[in-house]
């Protein structure tokens, strides 16, 4: 009987762990980090000539059935939150997706850094997940550049 009720304060311990201490412990690590927030950050310019163009810092995560395409997936869904402010509200969810996926052809244009914090497996009844965690810094200028070439309709 006492396996079962240590069993259960284990549980309960780690339900509330998770539910409470670790989005709090990870909101304030971000927010050391200047990452606070579920949006875009807007970062201080370089000091270089050569880096004057606005950034966007963006904490993203993805899914896919190998690490690479949990990645790709991350990277996706960073840019799609990054062009959200600069595209009109009425653009299909499809045509912004297809962008993203041009810009993923050439990378180094719009993302200036990446960073991993963490990819993991998630799977499942045998079944193979991963989710991938990122760090992205993109260009502002560069992107909407890369918008106004879709042609997408601007805010």
């Amino acid at each position: 009987m006492s396996a079962t009720s240590s069993s259960s304060w284990g549980q309960a311990t780690a339900a509330i762990f998770t539910a409470v201490v670790a989005p709090v412990l990870v909101s304030v690590i971000l927010h050391g980090l200047n990452l606070a927030g579920s949006g875009p950050v807007q970062a201080e310019a370089a000091a270089t000539a050569a880096s004057t163009d606005a950034r966007d810092i963006l904490v993203s995560h993805g899914y896919g059935l190998t690490p690479a395409e949990a990645r790709h997936d991350a990277l996706r869904n960073a840019l799609l939150t990054a062009m959200n402010p600069a595209v009109s509200p009425d653009t299909p969810q499809s045509d912004r997706q297809a962008v993203c996926e041009l810009i993923l052809r050439e990378p180094s244009k719009v993302i200036l850094r990446t960073e991993e914090l963490g990819c993991r497996n998630e799977s499942s009844f045998g079944k193979a997940r991963f989710r991938d965690e990122i760090c992205v810094e993109v260009a502002r200028g560069p992107l909407v550049e890369q918008l106004r070439k879709a042609a997408l309709p601007l805010r």
